[in-house]
């Protein structure tokens, strides 16, 4: 099972890691260093398709063109342009292209409870392995809260194992069919135990 993913984009490098109950994210760029644990309770049941494209750059960038090619025209119709005028202009504008095709992004978002979110880049080079990794992740992450949050105890509270199974509902532990069948399993567990007790 692929449990550890490295990547690197224009400016950050990541890694990303998981055990049996939670998230491990290392971050690196321009000489700094963040790490962050991410408890498996505190990862949200989706993830989003990204794409982030700096359009202010391919606008400012064919600008540039734009005015490369002007002076260009203006040198052929014998106006008088300063030497390498339109090199110039049109050497910003292929600078402001490159940063906006180098600073382009396409990554997976995960959403944590706090109202933030982690990035998985999908590279060409490794989408089989990021989406094996994401799946793997998942899957870690359901089989830890069913075994912590979804088993029933008759000498535990009935409410608080409900909501437990709305929780798990809500975080897509359980589908439908499956809380249908846990709330079923708690109600009969607690209406047997009544009767026994001549209420």
């Amino acid at each position: 099972m692929k449990t550890e993913i490295q990547q690197r984009n224009f400016i950050r490098k990541q890694k990303l890691t998981f055990d049996d109950l939670k998230l491990n994210v290392i971050w690196k760029s321009y000489g700094n260093r963040e790490e962050l644990e991410i408890p498996f309770e505190n990862i949200l049941p989706n993830k989003f398709d990204i794409k982030k494209n700096h359009i202010f750059l391919f606008i400012i960038s064919s600008v540039f063109y734009l005015i490369s090619g002007f002076v260009y025209y203006w040198r052929l119709t014998g106006d008088n342009v300063e030497d390498f005028a339109e090199v110039f202009w049109f050497s910003i504008a292929t600078i402001f292209l490159l940063i906006a095709l180098l600073t382009r992004e396409k990554y997976w978002q995960i959403n944590i409870s706090n109202n933030t979110f982690i990035k998985i880049y999908k590279t060409s080079r490794n989408e089989y392995d990021v989406n094996e990794f994401i799946t793997n992740l998942f899957e870690q992450r359901n089989i830890y809260l069913l075994s912590n949050y979804g088993d029933l105890n008759l000498n535990a509270d009935y409410e608080n194992q409900l909501n437990k199974l709305v929780w798990l509902r809500k975080m897509k532990v359980l589908d439908d069919n499956s809380y249908q069948a846990k709330r079923a399993e708690l109600d009969k567990m607690f209406s047997t135990q009544k009767n026994k007790i001549g209420f």
